[in-house]
């Protein structure tokens, strides 16, 4: 074991583990992939011998190749202050493998991880997340104040397998993950809005909260990894296709669908256009394997006017995205509108509005916009 101090303007970060690099960008990888101290596969020169068909991934009985499943788990590299993580930590800046390696493929969104062939006697307690003590770095790119010492020669933080394009990172608080992602007052609005409206309509959806002037905040919704998340990603790829989700969703649980509905109807109320496979998905019971049900919504920070220019008006989205994407789902499975009441829409806006004071957009044409939208959806809805 080598010990080195990095030294990072007037602090210390000092290292007690072995440096990596880019060897597995040359080499192929052995080991093992576990879920929690479970062996599911043998991993040998990159390809899977399987022993536990039960818990394996859907993506790997998908076809899906070991790399590319770890490349899905990678912090996004075009962070800025993923780089600062990396060059921190010494990682190669480039390789997605020697980072999501780093922390043991290992997620706060499910218990599995990998084991390589140099370390056998590692165990899931060792790589476990216990401390958040890189997030002031992930999220808001700022330096310890003070030294602080990462102090196991498995040293793992859940911050490189914490992917997204907006800056964010994990919090402990009382034993509690929490993420934190930051935004544009736009992207917070929108994020609040999105979960008051899906609290109000009684949806299975993540609760955000206000966390400081440009983030907002959630409790992990795998409840500390009670549960995994097996995002839609792994079933169809980067396919965006909501029929072929849907068809992958009726075969496992045809209860589940009612759930997923409910996200489209979200989407269309507030022209989500970032609705993609790696921000919805399924939980499963991480002792059994068995799907439990569709993961909460998460992720709207997106949607109504996140993406749009100012050159809009309450009937935008209508003819285009909302009656050619999403009416034609909503009609074929006979989706039941939820109530809505304007002034119940209105002080949901205005919560969220003084909040973050979004430039652009009042208080009455936001409320007016989504109320445009649910009227449309209501009266186009076959």
């Amino acid at each position: 074991m080598k010990k080195f101090n990095k030294t990072t303007g007037n602090n210390n970060i000092i290292f007690l583990k072995l440096i990596k690099n880019d060897y597995f960008e040359k080499n192929r990888i052995n080991g093992e992939l576990l879920h929690k101290d479970k062996v599911v596969a043998n991993i040998v020169n990159d390809e899977l011998e399987v022993l536990n068909e039960e818990m394996l991934p859907i993506y790997f009985k998908q076809n899906g190749d070991l790399r590319s499943w770890l490349e899905n788990r990678c912090i996004d590299t075009d962070r800025e202050n993923s780089r600062l993580l990396k060059n921190i930590l010494e990682i190669e800046q480039t390789n997605q493998i020697s980072t999501v390696l780093y922390a043991h493929a290992h997620t706060l969104t499910d218990n599995y991880w990998i084991r390589l062939s140099t370390e056998p006697n590692l165990k899931y307690d060792d790589i476990d997340f216990k401390n958040d003590i890189l997030f002031d770095i992930a999220i808001f790119g700022e330096l310890p104040s003070h030294d602080i010492t990462l102090n196991s020669e498995y040293f793992c933080t859940p911050e490189l397998t914490l992917g997204g394009s907006f800056e964010k990172g994990w919090t402990l608080k009382n034993n509690d993950w929490f993420l934190i992602k930051t935004g544009e007052n736009l992207n917070n609005f929108a994020e609040i809005i999105a979960s008051d409206l899906c609290k109000y309509f009684n949806f299975n959806a993540v609760e955000y909260f206000k966390f400081n002037s440009s983030s907002v905040c959630c409790k992990n919704f795998t409840n500390n990894l009670e549960f995994d998340f097996e995002p839609m990603f792994d079933f169809v790829g980067d396919d965006d296709d909501l029929e072929l989700s849907l068809n992958y969703i009726e075969n496992i649980n045809k209860s589940f669908i009612p759930d997923f509905l409910d996200m489209i109807f979200l989407d269309a109320l507030l022209l989500n256009p970032d609705r993609h496979t790696n921000n919805y998905g399924l939980l499963k019971n991480s002792n059994t394997g068995e799907y439990i049900g569709l993961a909460p919504i998460f992720d709207n920070n997106l949607a109504l006017f996140a993406t749009k220019c100012n050159n809009i008006n309450l009937d935008t989205g209508n003819s285009s995205q909302i009656k050619n994407f999403y009416l034609p789902i909503l009609e074929k499975y006979s989706y039941k509108i939820p109530n809505l009441i304007y002034t119940d829409l209105k002080e949901i806006v205005k919560a969220a509005y003084y909040q973050f004071n979004p430039e652009g957009f009042s208080i009455k044409f936001t409320t007016d916009f989504i109320w445009n939208k649910y009227n449309f959806i209501k009266d186009n809805l076959k």
